[in-house]
This record gives C-alpha cells, sequence and structure tokens, in this order.
C-alpha cells in the first residue's frame, strides 16, 4: 500500500508540473497564453478561444446578443491564436480588462461585421 501511495504522489507531482501554472484572467493573460512557448500554456489560450467561440455560437443562435464578428471562411485556430496576440501587442491599453472582452474586441476588429 506505501508503494502504491507513492506511487499515486510520484504520478501527481508529474501531472502538476505538465499542467501549466496560469489562469486566463485578464485580457493580458490571455495574450501571454496565447503568444506561450511551451504547448501546455498554449493548449490552455485555444481551449479558451475555443470555449469563448462555442459560447458566442450559442448565444447567437439563440438570438441572445447581436453579431461581434463576422469572419466567412471562420480562420483556423492557430490564425485566430496569431491575429489576436498580434491585436492584443498593438491595443495594451486593454491588458486589464477581462479576458472574454479582450478576445471579443480583437474579434470584432479583426473580423468586423459590415
Amino acid at each position: 500500500m506505501r508503494v502504491g501511495l507513492m506511487a499515486a504522489s510520484f504520478a501527481l507531482a508529474i501531472a502538476c508540473l505538465a499542467t501549466p501554472a496560469a489562469a486566463i484572467d485578464s485580457t493580458a493573460d490571455l495574450r501571454d497564453a496565447c503568444a506561450a512557448e511551451d504547448e501546455a500554456t498554449r493548449n490552455l489560450c485555444y481551449g479558451y478561444i475555443l470555449g469563448a467561440g462555442q459560447l458566442y455560437a450559442q448565444l447567437r443562435r439563440a438570438e441572445a446578443i447581436s453579431e461581434i464578428a463576422c469572419a466567412d471562411p471562420v480562420p483556423t485556430l492557430e490564425a485566430i491564436r496569431v491575429s489576436v496576440v498580434e491585436w492584443m501587442d498593438l491595443h495594451p491599453e486593454h491588458a486589464s480588462e477581462d479576458a472574454i472582452d479582450g478576445l471579443m474586441r480583437a474579434a470584432a476588429a479583426l473580423w468586423p461585421c459590415e
């Protein structure tokens, strides 16, 4: 039993090392995650963008919100990541805003609805 407990503790320690110690609260946090070199942190960025995109799509389907961005065709996740980082670098005045607000500002500017 002691060996099993040690093995479980070791596995948990390894998992914690592989998980990015990051939270995405602000636009600056999102920018940093999306610009990160390490795969785990970058995956946090991808997950945030995907989750926000799915929420946006569902809110639009329910007609609960107006259109914010109108990309046609929808860019790849990687293209969105790169474009959002570039936009955030050009607009540091939004760094302290909630991440979702910064992401939606960037999307509206990058893929405007006409």
